[in-house]
């Protein structure tokens, strides 16, 4: 059986869709997938729900849209010439081509999808007729536009590639990234010219490259701090490279560029090519003739800036800015013209469509695009549009609450998939959520140290408790009366009242840390401690304690570290480690080990595992662990949680591309 799309397609197609027939398809396929058996290949999904959204297999419900959706961020976007295009590349190495104005998708080219591989660039030629980009292994790549079918490919760079553009011919593509810094691919040719790098230095890649009007100048530079440096987590160094001016043909270095440093990002604008934009770490865009190097405009937004995209006629610029959204301003004054309502808070690349009607923005799980003038998304959303990781179920089982990694929390109605309420819960990636046993009180956690309880039905807030550390794991006690809160690479978990948020005390460990904390139906606290390993100490352990008298009561060695799910009954204990599922019984006695890449489980009302995976394979086994009852392919990305839904037998899953499935267990594995 097929993998349901991250877009909700049941295939990935070759071509953009015309209306007419299109080459074979381009399709990838996860492993998972490819080793379903002959009978499972005959299991076809359900046919379209009205959303256009198709549902995998034993799923009853969608929640959210998949329109415009990717199964990892998107890094990159790109309009075609007649603007009834996007593109957009993503981190898992997929390139998506999309309707602008109705999120369909009509395209995808998956030849180099790898987790580890993903798309820096992606540009159109000048007439449209081909795409370029650039992956994270160094290789440039060269589509039909029409068919998405491959027409070259060239290793450019040693390692990663950063950025791309054609000449203004069409006739070179150069490509920014590590050894060399900069490279110009001749296209007739097939030869590829490396830069120049004497003012740059010797460790770092070009982020930037763009072509002069006349093609016979390529600009390159950009600080590794710049989007996609910050993206993985590098940040800026002291190395701090200039703008270089080089010659594409020869290769050799014109001059710098004056002017600031701490460069993240440099545009052309598109009517004639001869005013630049650049755009600051240290929040300034500046714009400059290219020509003569004067500053004709500029900015001063006090946020790192991301990405700048110039609008078809240079009169206005759209901004992107560190934690701030997308800003769109006049060129030439500065002054504020609109900001886009619910934008990307950190866009990692910006576009205009050639007619000026629509801008896009990558930096989510979902294009983003909005009506140039009214500043407003095209398609707005109610849930998510950003990764969901975090899930909780009320004791009822009528609601469903999700957070995302934008801060937002999202609680939507379980019988008619729609939104009850969304707000922004904190600043930074909401980790987890969980609803009070007695249904009063929702929890919400965040990477930016802050646990936060919110009234249920009012949504209002009633506390916010700064931590010492980020918080990956939080549960209530039976009786609603006391929220235990781990705090990630410390020594102890927080308990604190519900719902004032008063901390009432600490569990606190002589060494290593607590990874994971949850109440037992007896009101023990159990938590997964990990600890230096020596010759009679392994790395993990699950502990359990007197929540009131703080003692250690009993414990036991674990091989895993990542999770900590508890049977309703008490008689199971599930760790994670590496993917490998671990299956304790009450007593610390080992009953299974579950081979597999598992993110985490949940146990099914009926008492089976549900276990769901990083290739978006949903499993499930039997009561005694001794049988897989079900490997069904949900979605060809990432299934990040599972929750039991009270009072049925169904499960609830939340998927990377910002939506959430609600399964039926009777009809899983039947």
């Amino acid at each position: 059986m097929a993998a349901i799309g991250c877009d909700g397609s049941g295939t990935t197609t070759g071509g953009v869709d015309t209306g007419t027939s299109t080459a074979s398809a381009v399709t990838a396929t996860s492993s998972a997938s490819a080793a379903m058996t002959a009978s499972e290949t005959a299991s076809s999904p359900v046919g379209k729900p009205p959303s256009g959204d198709e549902l995998p297999k034993g799923a009853i419900r969608r929640f959210g849209s998949t329109q415009f959706g990717h199964g990892d961020t998107v890094l990159s976007v790109a309009f075609s010439p007649d603007s009834t295009t996007l593109l957009a590349g993503d981190a898992r190495g997929v390139l998506i081509a999309w309707d602008p104005n109705t999120g369909a998708k009509k395209g995808a080219y998956t030849e180099v999808a790898d987790m580890l591989n993903d798309i820096r660039g992606v540009v159109y030629s000048p007439d449209g007729s081909k795409i370029a980009f650039v992956d994270q292994k160094g290789r440039a790549h060269l589509l039909d536009a029409k068919t998405l079918k491959k027409l070259k490919e060239q290793k450019v760079h040693e390692h990663s590639g950063t950025s791309i553009a054609f000449s203004p011919n069409g006739k070179k593509i150069a490509t920014g990234g590590f050894n060399p810094m900069a490279a110009v691919w001749d296209l007739d040719k097939d030869q590829v010219t490396p830069m120049s790098r004497a003012s740059f230095p010797e460790e770092r890649a070009a982020e930037l490259v763009q072509f002069s009007s006349d093609g016979k100048t390529l600009f390159a530079g950009g600080d590794f701090g710049g989007p996609i440096g910050l993206f993985y987590g590098y940040g800026p160094t002291n190395i701090v490279p200039p703008v270089v001016k080089l010659d594409p043909e020869s290769g050799k270095e014109l001059g710098t560029l004056k002017g600031p440093r701490r460069i993240s990002t440099i545009v052309m604008s598109p009517a004639d090519r001869r005013v630049m934009a650049v755009g600051t770490l240290g929040g300034n865009v500046i714009v400059r003739e290219v020509e003569s190097g004067d500053k004709v405009g500029g900015i001063d937004l006090k946020e790192p800036v991301f990405s700048i995209a110039f609008s078809p006629d240079g009169a206005k610029m759209a901004v992107g800015a560190a934690d701030s959204g997308v800003r769109v301003f006049e060129s030439k004054t500065g002054k504020l013209v609109c900001t886009l309502e619910a934008a990307p808070s950190n866009p990692m690349d910006l576009a205009y469509s050639a007619d000026g009607k629509r801008i896009a923005a990558a930096g989510s799980t979902a294009v983003y695009v909005a009506d140039a003038e009214s500043c407003k998304p095209v398609l707005p959303s109610e849930g998510h549009r950003d990764e969901v990781r975090a899930l909780s179920v009320s004791p009822d089982g009528k609601l469903i609450v999700t957070g995302d990694t934008e801060g937002f929390v999202v609680v939507w109605d379980r019988d008619t998939g729609k939104v009850v309420t969304k707000f922004k819960a904190h600043d930074r990636y909401t980790v987890q959520v969980a609803v009070s046993p007695d249904g009063k009180v929702l929890a919400t956690s965040t990477s930016g140290n802050m646990v936060s309880l919110w009234k249920m039905g009012s949504w209002e807030k009633l506390a916010s408790i700064k931590t010492d550390a980020s918080v990956f794991s939080i549960s209530f006690s039976a009786d609603s009366s006391v929220l235990a809160a781990a705090q990630y690479e410390k020594k102890d978990a927080l308990l604190m009242d519900v719902p004032s948020g008063k901390v009432r005390g600490r569990v606190t460990l002589k060494e290593g840390s607590v990874q994971e904390v949850t109440f037992l139906p007896n009101g023990v606290l159990a938590a997964v401690t990990e600890q230096p390993v020596t010759p009679d100490t392994p790395r993990y352990a699950v502990r359990f304690f007197d929540p009131t008298t703080k003692e250690e009561k009993r414990r036991f060695d674990s091989s895993g570290g990542s999770r900590l799910v508890v049977s309703a009954d008490g008689n199971s204990l599930v760790t994670i480690s590496g993917g490998m599922v671990h299956v304790f019984d009450g007593n610390g006695a080992r009953k299974k080990e579950l081979e597999g890449w598992s993110n985490t489980v949940a146990f099914s009302g009926d008492s089976k595992l549900v276990s769901v995976w990083k290739d978006g394979v949903l499993t499930v086994w039997d009561k005694d662990f001794t049988k897989k009852l079900a490997s069904l392919p949900a979605a060809d990305c990432e299934l990040s949680n599972v929750a039991a839904v009270p009072n049925t037998n169904w499960v609830v899953t939340s998927l990377v591309n910002g939506t959430v499935l609600l399964w039926d267990m009777d009809k899983v594995g039947k």
